[in-house]
């Protein structure tokens, strides 16, 4: 009884949390200087998801977390596969390397917990689309020369939501292993996003 209670919870928390991510969302503009401007709704979405796991702990908690970073990394891997193609700049291409080597070996151990520990697959992380906001899409036919500052932009949101989420784990956890990996997951993550102000800064004239 336990166990369906929990699966019919989780549900509808992921349910919630994916619609939210799935919303119709503002595409950065540029303004009369070249700058993409981004308005950050996708951050407004990953505060659901966030809000979600803040009344979760223990089991619910673990499995809700695990669910949803491997979605959000799954996004962030599809945003940086399109930032090697796009980019002329090999200092993108180096970081979304980066990304995509650091946050899949993350996803592998992720679903191998969740299957280790409670027998479940990852409900949402071969679904890419399901966790893509307009602004990751956008990403795709951006205009060329606006495309790196564009990224930056759409990367530093979603980093700061895998943060978020992650700064959650360690009062809801007793599994060390988790509280490893958020950290570790706070503090790649604030280091690229410092790493993103730095370039936007640097390349576009733009204030962080």
């Amino acid at each position: 009884m336990l166990r369906r209670d929990t699966s019919r919870a989780l549900s509808l928390l992921l349910f919630l949390w994916l619609t939210a991510a799935c919303a119709p969302s503002q595409q950065a503009s540029i303004d009369h200087e070249g700058s993409a401007i981004g308005d950050h709704a996708g951050m407004n979405d990953m505060s659901m998801g966030v809000t979600a796991l803040e009344g979760l702990s223990g089991a619910e908690f673990e499995i809700a977390f695990l669910d949803m970073m491997i979605a959000h990394h799954d996004s962030a891997i599809e945003m940086a596969k399109i930032a090697q193609d796009r980019s002329a700049r090999p200092e993108i291409k180096a970081v979304a390397e980066a990304i995509i080597t650091t946050q899949q070996s993350e996803i592998d151990t992720m679903q191998g917990w969740l299957q280790g520990w409670y027998e479940r697959e990852a409900s949402g992380g071969d679904d890419h689309g399901m966790s893509m906001t307009n602004e990751v899409e956008a990403l795709r036919t951006m205009p060329s020369d606006q495309f790196d500052l564009a990224f930056l932009e759409a990367m530093t949101v979603h980093h700061e939501g895998a943060i978020q989420m992650a700064e959650l784990v360690a009062a809801r956890t007793d599994r060390p292993e988790l509280t490893a990996l958020a950290t570790a997951i706070i503090s790649a993550q604030q280091a690229e996003v410092a790493q993103f102000e730095r370039w936007r800064s640097e390349w576009h004239e733009v204030t962080p």
